[in-house]
């Protein structure tokens, strides 16, 4: 079977730029017979907040908590993301409301990962979701 390599085009970048993240909060616990079989997740709804010294600022902040049959994980993670100067219609707005959120949640997901197989259990992998329907609802 012949191989192709796959064709690398020069992208764009996005006016919005993740500068940098933190963990507010982590804890790791045994789930103790309540949670079910296969893995609960819920996630917050983002607190988006824009930097009044800095108008292109803005702070997200993202609560995700996920169970499975032998861990239960609650995580707060938050992050300052910059937008390109200039960038204050709209479109912009929608970027940071839904693109950062989702950015921090596959954050979350490396994390929650990490923590729970370095704890020494199965690791707990959290499922894609739908941001936009949480956002929208």
């Amino acid at each position: 079977m012949a191989t192709t390599k796959p064709r690398v085009r020069k992208v764009g970048l996005a006016p919005l730029r993740l500068v940098g993240t933190w963990v507010e909060v982590l804890s790791l616990t045994s789930a103790e017979g309540d949670a079910t079989s296969g893995t609960e997740t819920r996630v917050s709804s983002p607190d988006v907040l824009r930097n009044p010294g800095e108008p292109q600022d803005y702070f997200v902040r993202l609560r995700v908590w996920a169970s499975d049959p032998e861990t239960c994980v609650d995580l707060t993670i938050a992050g300052r993301f910059e937008l390109a100067s200039g960038e204050d219609d709209p479109e912009a707005q929608r970027m940071v409301e839904y693109n950062a959120p989702a950015i921090l949640y596959g954050v979350a997901r490396g994390i929650v990962a990490a923590v729970s197989a370095i704890a020494g259990r199965e690791r707990l992998e959290l499922p894609s979701i739908d941001l936009a329907r949480l956002i929208d609802g």
